[in-house]
């Protein structure tokens, strides 16, 4: 995988540390334990090669009490009472609609400490929770960044990629 980013970049930075790097991630995507997620990196091949960008998508069956108004308050709520070692910066949540239905986002820059740490680093995603018209699902997508210049507007890149998802709607087995 390394091999075809270098290959394909028309001046790749050095390789780094960047296999440390995406061994550290897949051990942790492979530690939570989720059969149901997908997720895709994409690479960076500046000044040295690095992880640009992490994108998680699942799918998600809808309760009766679910809805795009509770999946706000989530991301509201996560961002006011954010995990250990998290300090939100900057939290804006945002709704539209588009040709795959009804799309919150959460646009989020938060610093992250790990237990013990003398230094944190500075990390940014969006979310979106995607309401396909009819659906007993929702799709959410998470984009991680630690490199800040990975998107010109993180926002409107990230939710343009979002906006590309199609979905197939089959009866369900009652």
């Amino acid at each position: 995988m390394i091999d075809d980013v270098v290959s394909g970049a028309e001046s790749p930075g050095a390789i780094g540390d960047i296999v440390d790097q995406l061994a550290e991630l897949r051990r942790r995507l492979l530690s939570e334990d989720n059969s149901w997620l997908t997720a895709l990196v994409s690479l960076r091949p500046e000044l040295e090669i690095t992880i640009g960008c992490l994108m998680q998508v699942q799918q998600f069956p809808l309760d009766d009490d679910d809805s795009p108004d509770t999946f706000e308050v989530m991301l509201k709520d996560g961002t006011a009472s954010p995990a250990r070692g998290t300090r939100t910066r900057v939290a804006e949540t945002w709704r539209t609609e588009a040709m795959i239905g009804e799309v919150v986002g959460l646009f989020h820059r938060f610093d992250l400490r790990e237990l013990g740490d003398e230094e944190g680093r500075l990390e940014q995603r969006t979310i979106f929770g995607v309401f396909p018209p009819k659906s007993s699902d929702m799709v959410r997508f998470i984009f991680t960044v630690s490199d800040l210049a990975a998107f010109d507007d993180m926002p409107k890149d990230t939710q343009a990629i979002v906006e590309t998802l199609r979905v197939t709607l089959e009866e369900s087995a009652s």
